[in-house]
């Protein structure tokens, strides 16, 4: 049997991804974006779609040392980071909180929050900012910051903390002798030319061999990725190779699939060239190990129909224009925390599968003006054919009934495009 490069029909692949129901409960830190203050951290407030100390509370940075004073009024120093000291008449130091959106800068001195810090990206981090904790070492990129995860062997620092690649497994340095390649970082041997084993380089492409079809069009050398069984009680017992699920579909005509080998995404996959996606459920363990181009970092335009022509932990989706962007690959139904950074949640492009995009300030069942976000939530998001009639949905899978709905006495009514993805309506 000879099938088409994956590249190819990767507009058309749709991913078998199981999840649960997405969780819109708070955590969120100060400085970052919210709706709502339910999204905020205990001690903290929504205010002016800013998670910020609530009323009453000091912050939640540490004070420095009081400063000696000498005459009464302000001591021209920092108490905290919205916080200043005073000079008292019988010598005793307090401090005085500046207002709301405001921070104590250089000199003791309160000013607006977006007048001493820049946040050029949008994403809730500053630079120029004495707010140690939320310091954005990117302001470029919306998705790096302080509260991103690290993305494995992307030769970037993701999560802002001075170390790229942090717990990822080093992959096999100083590579691999000629006739073996790197697999979950080890050098194993392989037979040239002919497909025997998940993820292996190959020559012959566009040809099945042993259970395994070997794919070109990614940045890397061709590979061998196993064919499934889609018809199977248990797709993913019927990849040729261990520890690999049936992950993505090929042909649902001929019922084909192809698998990819299972990841840890704290880990990364340990493999050349080849990146961990999210996958399925809530823990670090849930991703998939799909092919890479780490030259095209989240953001950067893309080829659509590559699905796989971006770095670690992202996809290539069409950006509407004929072209695409690379966006970070999320799980829309998890539960516990997104997989995407402040000020953005996982928008579904199947029934399993989504990306990471930039919220709008609306609410489920509201009006909204920016049809193609997210409305504050996984799985919520803004449809309709104009700005004027887009209105926030939450989205359910068909296959799970109304259980993804059951948070807001909806029930999911299947889309008209079909497939398992649907819209919870209040009927």
């Amino acid at each position: 049997m000879t099938c088409r490069s994956l590249a190819s029909v990767a507009l058309s692949l749709t991913m078998l991804f199981v999840a649960a129901c997405a969780n819109d409960s708070g955590g969120k830190q100060r400085g970052q974006s919210c709706l709502q203050t339910s999204e905020c951290a205990s001690g903290l407030e929504c205010r002016n779609r800013t998670c910020v100390p609530a009323a009453g509370d000091a912050g939640t940075d540490s004070i420095t040392d009081p400063p000696a004073c000498n005459e009464p009024g302000p001591a021209g120093e920092c108490a905290t980071s919205d916080t200043y000291f005073v000079c008292e008449s019988d010598g005793s130091v307090t401090t005085e909180s500046c207002g709301e959106e405001e921070i104590c800068v250089s000199g003791g001195e309160c000013e607006a929050i977006s007048e001493a810090c820049q946040d050029l990206d949008d994403d809730g981090f500053y630079t120029g900012c004495p707010i140690e904790e939320d310091r954005d070492c990117d302001d470029t990129d919306p998705l790096t910051n302080p509260d991103a995860r690290e993305i494995c062997h992307n030769d970037f620092d993701d999560d802002c903390d001075g170390v790229i690649d942090e717990g990822c497994q080093p992959c096999c340095e100083g590579g691999c002798d000629s006739g073996e390649f790197c697999d979950d970082c080890s050098c194993t041997s392989y037979a040239q030319g002919v497909c025997t084993a998940q993820n292996q380089p190959c020559s012959n492409t566009n040809n099945v061999q042993n259970g395994y079809l070997c794919t070109g069009g990614f940045a890397s050398s061709p590979r061998c990725f196993g064919l499934c069984d889609l018809s199977s009680s248990n797709p993913d017992s019927s990849c040729p190779g261990s520890n690999s699920v049936c992950a993505f579909v090929l042909s649902r005509r001929q019922e084909i699939g192809m698998c990819l080998s299972t990841c840890n995404l704290d880990q990364g996959c340990g493999l050349e060239n080849l990146g961990c996606l999210p996958r399925g459920g809530s823990g670090d363990a849930d991703g998939v190990c799909a092919p890479v181009d780490p030259q095209n970092r989240i953001g950067e335009s893309c080829q659509p129909s590559e699905t796989f022509d971006c770095q670690a932990g992202a996809i290539c989706v069409s950006s509407g224009s004929g072209g695409g962007i690379c966006r970070r690959a999320c799980r829309p139904f998890k539960d516990g925390d997104s997989d995407c950074t402040a000020g953005n949640h996982c928008r579904p492009i199947s029934d399993t599968a989504g990306v990471c995009v930039p919220d709008t300030d609306a609410s489920i069942g509201e009006r909204c003006s920016e049809p193609g976000r997210t409305c504050g939530g996984d799985a919520i998001g803004c449809f309709g054919d104009s700005s004027s009639e887009a209105r926030c949905y939450r989205l359910c899978r068909a296959s799970v009934g109304d259980s993804d709905c059951i948070r807001d006495g909806a029930s999911c009514e299947q889309g008209g495009g079909g497939g398992d993805l649907g819209f919870c309506i209040v009927r």
